[in-house]
């Protein structure tokens, strides 16, 4: 009886451990959300891009002068924001995934709705 009663407790303790990790604020996804102000957004972006070893280096001024003249949207050339251009996704076992919309597919149309989003809360902002 005692076993069971022990699992028991085990599980409930990992349950609500479970919980409340799901509920805790992510400031890397909210960066990428754009919660955040830009100059947060980018400085919580840029800490992550260079804990990595091969950006430890990583110069994120220049990289966004740089970038910004490979695009031919305007949203894209115009850009101060890390997370115009890179995005995080879950796959279905909650890893997390990288991901960039490269030049190419932009110009490609790949990402029109995205583009228009933005387009539509930067002219928002502006208004308030």
């Amino acid at each position: 009886m005692k076993k069971k009663y022990h699992n028991g407790f085990s599980a409930l303790i990992l349950i609500t451990a479970l919980f409340l990790a799901g509920c805790q604020e992510n400031p890397l996804k909210e960066a990428f959300k754009g919660t955040y102000p830009i100059g947060k957004s980018n400085k919580i972006i840029n800490e992550y891009c260079q804990s990595c070893h091969v950006h430890s280096k990583f110069v994120p001024d220049a990289h966004i002068d740089q970038m910004n003249l490979a695009y031919s949207s305007r949203l894209f050339r115009t850009t101060n924001e890390c997370r115009t251009c890179h995005f995080m996704e879950e796959n279905i076992l909650g890893d997390t995934l990288r991901k960039h919309r490269r030049p190419h597919a932009v110009a490609k149309g790949k990402y029109n709705d995205f583009i228009k989003d933005e387009l539509e809360k930067k002219k928002e902002a502006k208004k308030e």
